[in-house]
Order: C-alpha cells, then sequence, then structure tokens
C-alpha cells in the first residue's frame, strides 16, 4: 500500500522548492543587476564629489584627499572607486607624502566587517573629522551639510536600470 504526503507536508515541501528558486534568482540575476547599478551610481558619486556636479571647496579640501565609494557585496568589496585628489600625494606637516587613497582603502577593507551581509553602497571619507564637518561645520561654519547634499542629489537623479 502506497503512502501519501499529508497536505501540511506538501505546503512544506512547495514552499522550501519556492525560496530555494527565489534564493537562485536573486543570487544569479538580481544581485548582479543591483551590484553594476551601484557601481554606475559610485561612478556618479565620485565625479560629482570630483567636481563635475559639486565641487568641494579648497578649504575642505583635505576632505577630499580621502574619500571614495565601496560597494560591497556580502562582506567582500565589490568596487573601490577613490576620488582623483586621493589618488595624489598629499603632504602633511612633519609627515612623509601621503596618498588619501591608502587611509580609504584602509577604512573600506575594515568595514567588510560592518556590510558582512546583503549589498551596500558605503560613501567614506577616511578623515576622523568628516563627519563633524559634515553634522556642524567648520570653525567657519563651512562644509554642513556636504555630503548630505551629494548623496540626496545623486539619489534624485538616479535611473531605472533598464535606463542605464
Amino acid at each position: 500500500m502506497a503512502r501519501t504526503r499529508g497536505y501540511k507536508s506538501w505546503i512544506a515541501h512547495n514552499k522550501a522548492v519556492l525560496e530555494h528558486g527565489m534564493r537562485k534568482h536573486i543570487n544569479n540575476v538580481t544581485k548582479p543587476e543591483l551590484v553594476g547599478y551601484l557601481r554606475n551610481v559610485a561612478q556618479q558619486l565620485v565625479a560629482a564629489i570630483d567636481g563635475n556636479t559639486f565641487a568641494i571647496p579648497v578649504y575642505t579640501g583635505n576632505l577630499k584627499d580621502a574619500t571614495g565609494v565601496g560597494v560591497y557585496v556580502d562582506g567582500a568589496m565589490s568596487a573601490f572607486m577613490p576620488t582623483k585628489t586621493a589618488q595624489k600625494k598629499q603632504a602633511m606637516k612633519g609627515r612623509p607624502y601621503i596618498f588619501g587613497s591608502e587611509f580609504l582603502a584602509g577604512s573600506l577593507r575594515e568595514a567588510s566587517t560592518t556590510f558582512s551581509t546583503g549589498v551596500w553602497l558605503v560613501i567614506f571619507s577616511a578623515v576622523p573629522y568628516a563627519y563633524k564637518i559634515n553634522t556642524e561645520g567648520s570653525p567657519k561654519g563651512q562644509g554642513k551639510g556636504y555630503w548630505d547634499a551629494i548623496v540626496n542629489d545623486v539619489i534624485a537623479n538616479l535611473k531605472p536600470l533598464d535606463k542605464l
């Protein structure tokens, strides 16, 4: 005598098959498309920071020398895009020349644990006071909300994937 599955076991089986198919589709189709899109957004952000859309004023120039964008996929850096200034030698009093991109790359590597699951677009400025300048402004009252303005402008101009 053949034994048939109960109603609940078929529901559980169908649910497991559906979940497996969805995960496979997300990993093989959706995630690569999203990563490609975020790489495009990262390029737009770096271009905006480099001055094609927004120019970081001279008085905040050292925010620019260690600034860039990273795209993470499950904790692995998929893209690293430093600004042009971060790739040039910078002089610091009493210190040898440094490249801001070196500070930036170190920060991006450290952040891989923070962004260990999912797909993330992360804007970094690896100088310690970047957050303070963005939230409070400089002693002269300059730079407040700068990063917010860049991100909001880029987000407002995003296009659907099929329009890229």
